[in-house]
């Protein structure tokens, strides 16, 4: 029969298990901004080993495969924390930009669409899309 102690265990294993994924995205997040791409990769991961189920980690990953040039992992990545928080715009932005960057204008500006719509604050996808248009013009 589990008791209130168990509980308690229970609950702050979780905390315990968040707060670490919380630290990891943040030093992940700093090598990352501090063009430590391997380091930033290696923590991104281990997040994702901890918890495979943290969107923020395969979009954090999906930004850094991007700036190394490896697109298509990029994508499957972003795609991934698409799958897992289908309501975060940012993603889609990210994607949308990713899609620009190869090319494919019409399907970045239906990404940075949809991003505006999770998020009419985001002010960004509105510009990029017209950024979009005007070079198919």
């Amino acid at each position: 029969m589990a008791t209130m102690d168990d509980g308690r265990h229970k609950l702050n294993d979780s905390l315990s298990v968040s707060l670490k994924i919380e630290r990891l995205l943040e030093q992940g997040l700093y090598a990352y901004r501090a063009g430590e791409f391997r380091r930033a990769e290696s923590v991104y991961v281990a997040v994702l080993e901890i918890d495979p189920g943290i969107p923020e980690a395969w979009h954090l990953l999906g930004l850094l495969r991007n700036d190394c040039n490896d697109v298509k992992h990029a994508m499957k990545l972003i795609r991934q924390a698409i799958d897992l928080d289908p309501a975060n715009a940012r993603y889609y932005y990210n994607l949308g930009v990713i899609f620009e960057k190869i090319g494919e204008s019409h399907l970045a500006a239906e990404l940075h669409r949809q991003a505006f719509q999770l998020d009419p604050e985001l002010s960004d996808p509105v510009y990029d899309m017209h950024e979009v248009l005007v070079d198919k013009l």
